[in-house]
């Protein structure tokens, strides 16, 4: 097909001997059988080469387990003058139940700001010097490539960071967990679209009872995943090396929390073939569906079943980013009250997890791992509203 033997490298950017030591110590830790992803090679194809083409011969060779082409990205989810105004009171989600998911005071209940523990937000972008962020640019992980956002939008990446860890001050928007160590990792860089490499290289920077924020999603069940509308997009860990990339992130004792998608999709219906039974297929992940800000219904586009974990809000989340809420026409100071989606939903589960794992640490308890963590959020919390049909679980 004259392909040149140059066009194959690796697809993650860490070193062998560093993932085959994550590899031993993730299966002596959980018991799990987990792929080893110094196996997956990305082959770059001349142009007009079909992909698809290439894959089913290589599936025709005994010495490879599974090719497919790669996929492309799927659409997303001190102060400075002017004043910028106090919106934290508009943070319902925020507040008690059964309105909101109840942030403790850290003030009565040390470390449940998320002081001791570390996440990590796979996304497109972020705005990192955000008057209400101010993260240096050494919190953006090392993915082996140049970040390169399809959708070209900071706002997207900012809501998610604003929603966990807006600082604590007298303006603007205060985040869940906002002592939480961020980092962020690139979904995309400017010779591929590659989530896995960046869930890889994040769990390669993180330690037990760390999270990784999944803020992707992905065309799932024969759906077409398109932007604007959306329709048929699921969980990012349709896609193979993902699955098998957060896998890895859970069996270590990495929380790994996910958006469920915003298409709508019956993740339990005929066209979905088992993909998301988790008797079959358990990544470990915790997914998290959208729900309305009032009962906590399911919202409409949210994707559901029984694979859906718990809920956030999908609606109404006041965070950095945007604009509708304050534009003094520096993006350094746009606010929303308007974020949401499974996007804005995520970082609210993901706030609720580090807070908890921050408060076991200052009290010298063990964290939670990734299956005790995602049993007890489904098991407590708020239950689901009855306005709508479909499973997405209760509010932490």
């Amino acid at each position: 097909l004259g392909i040149a033997g140059t066009a194959i490298r690796r697809l993650h950017n860490r070193p062998e001997a560093e993932l085959d030591a994550e590899r031993d110590a993730a299966q002596r830790r959980s018991g799990r059988e987990l792929a080893d992803l110094n196996l997956y090679y990305v082959l770059d194809l001349p142009r007009g080469v079909n992909s698809a083409e290439v894959a089913n011969r290589l599936n025709a060779l005994d010495i490879v387990e599974f090719a497919e082409p790669e996929p492309r990205p799927a659409p997303p989810p001190i102060d400075i003058p002017p004043t910028t105004p106090d919106l934290t009171g508009s943070q319902g989600y925020k507040n008690a139940a059964p309105q909101g998911i109840g942030v403790p005071d850290p003030s009565t209940l040390p470390g449940t700001d998320g002081a001791g523990v570390s996440f990590a937000d796979v996304e497109y972008s972020w705005q990192i010097d955000h008057e209400d962020l101010e993260l240096p640019s050494n919190r953006i992980i090392n993915v082996g490539g140049t970040p390169q956002d399809p959708y070209n939008d900071t706002s997207h990446g900012t809501a998610v960071l604003g929603e966990i860890v807006g600082e604590r001050n007298s303006y603007g928007v205060t985040g869940i967990a906002p002592a939480a160590f961020a980092l962020v990792a690139p979904a995309n860089i400017t010779t591929d679209y590659n989530p896995a490499n960046a869930i890889s290289a994040a769990t390669g920077r993180l330690s037990t009872g760390d999270v990784i924020v999944i803020e992707q999603q992905y065309a799932v069940c024969g759906g077409a995943c398109n932007d604007p509308s959306q329709v048929g997009c699921g969980p990012l860990e349709v896609i193979k090396q993902v699955y098998d990339a957060v896998s890895t992130a859970t069996a270590s004792g990495i929380i790994v929390v996910e958006a469920a998608g915003n298409g709508n999709v019956n993740l339990d219906g005929p066209s979905c073939d088992g993909l998301f039974n988790r008797s079959v297929n358990d990544s470990g992940a915790i997914i998290v569906g959208a729900g309305t800000s009032s009962d906590h219904s399911r919202l409409k586009f949210s994707s559901y079943g029984s694979r859906v974990d718990v809920q956030g809000w999908g609606e109404n989340v006041t965070t950095t980013g945007y604009g509708d809420a304050f534009n003094p026409n520096d993006i350094r100071q746009l606010y929303t009250n308007s974020f949401g989606g499974t996007s804005g939903a995520t970082p609210i589960v993901s706030g609720a997890v580090l807070s908890i794992q921050g408060r076991l640490k200052t009290c010298g308890r063990p964290v939670a791992t990734p299956a005790s963590m995602r049993q007890t959020l489904a098991a407590t919390g708020t239950s689901q509203g009855t306005a709508s049909s479909g499973n997405i679980g209760p509010l932490p």
